[in-house]
């Protein structure tokens, strides 16, 4: 019987990396053997701490291992196809940062070639894997919000202009993220993308329909992505979604997240430690509390679940590689993620198709 611990590379070891990274030494299922990066202190230092992690010259060493078994992939959006692909067809399973590709032709190249190996491919939309979730899920499911008639989707930021040649911490210097050939886009699909993927989830809504514009109204020189665009998007229970985002709003965040149903909403956005507002027009239960009707009121959806969601998340996906549960995020169910970003993308004419 193997090992339950899953061996995983890392290829890519800058900004987001050292998230993937510190999940992985909390994941109770799995272990680093292995990292490649093209700045290679970028790689030596994640290996480095780690006993007998090996950081590799390049990334056809790490995936010749045979103590690697699966490969996270930390690298920039447009490379996430050529490195998920030559790391499904050297017989490693996958799991890819979000977005799973720029596109949605080069995410369906992955899924096509994951079922051709017979690999496991997820993607890290890491939401799902939020204690909060399942209580969430299953308290649409159980119509506490009646029919949902809407999603609402704002958040606005104001990314420094040393982001786009760095990311938020600077740790890999690099201009990727300026180019939609590179980056797949902005805001949307760096930022909201997750949020439009945690609503698909636990409100059990697709996207069937989109209308959007968008463009770069308030970027450094160089920046060629959106930095602000809004879309409305019609749901296939007959609902409807609201989203906007932006990058360079000056003075700061501002944000609305609600799910609204015919019977009450949800806000998550002023979600704290007490728990998530809900306001619902028939008294439900949720765990042992009860929640008024005709009011609003914090609910605990945790059903008592703790952990960091990003190790939550590589613990199932290593339980997934084993066989034993399903995984929430696998590829093809985020290539529809992808989809509604590329349809809003298209709407608003920032696609050259």
């Amino acid at each position: 019987m193997a090992d339950e611990s899953v061996r995983y590379g890392m290829v890519g070891c800058g900004e987001i990396a050292v998230q993937a990274f510190d999940a992985l030494m909390t994941a109770r299922n799995g272990t680093l053997a292995a990292t490649f990066d093209v700045k290679a202190e970028l790689a030596q230092d994640l290996a480095g701490q780690v006993e007998g992690a090996v950081a590799c010259a390049s990334q056809e060493e790490l995936l010749a291992r045979d103590d690697v078994e699966a490969v996270i992939v930390s690298t920039p959006h447009y490379l996430h196809e050529p490195i998920a692909i030559a790391a499904l067809q050297a017989g490693k399973h996958v799991l890819v940062e979000k977005p799973i590709a720029c596109t949605v032709a080069q995410g369906q190249r992955m899924v096509d070639a994951a079922a051709k190996a017979d690999r496991r491919l997820g993607c890290c939309f890491v939401r799902r894997y939020s204690p909060t979730t399942e209580g969430v899920r299953k308290f649409v499911a159980d119509g506490h919000l009646g029919k949902i008639m809407g999603w609402v989707i704002v958040g606005m930021g104001d990314k420094k202009a040393s982001y786009w040649t760095g990311g938020y911490t600077q740790r890999a210097k690099t201009d990727w993220r300026l180019r939609r050939e590179t980056a797949g886009g902005g805001y949307l699909i760096m930022n909201t993308i997750h949020t439009i993927d945690w609503f698909r989830y636990v409100s059990g809504q697709e996207v069937v329909s989109t209308k959007a514009i968008g463009g770069t109204y308030n970027s450094p020189e160089g920046v060629e992505v959106e930095d602000l665009f809004s879309a409305s998007l019609t749901l296939s229970g007959g609902g409807v979604g609201v989203i906007a985002g932006a990058s360079s709003v000056p003075g700061g965040r501002l944000g609305e997240t609600r799910l609204i149903g015919t019977k009450g909403q949800i806000n998550f956005e002023r979600s704290k430690g007490e728990g998530t507002p809900v306001f619902i027009t028939e008294e439900a239960e949720v765990g042992g509390q009860k929640v008024p009707a005709g009011e609003w009121a914090n609910v605990d959806f945790t059903g008592g679940e703790s952990g960091k969601p990003r190790a939550l998340m590589i613990e199932a996906f290593g339980r997934w590689v084993r066989g034993d549960e399903e995984f929430l995020a696998p590829g093809d169910d985020a290539l529809k993620t992808l989809q509604v970003c590329e349809s809003i993308y298209r709407d608003a004419g920032l696609l050259d198709d």
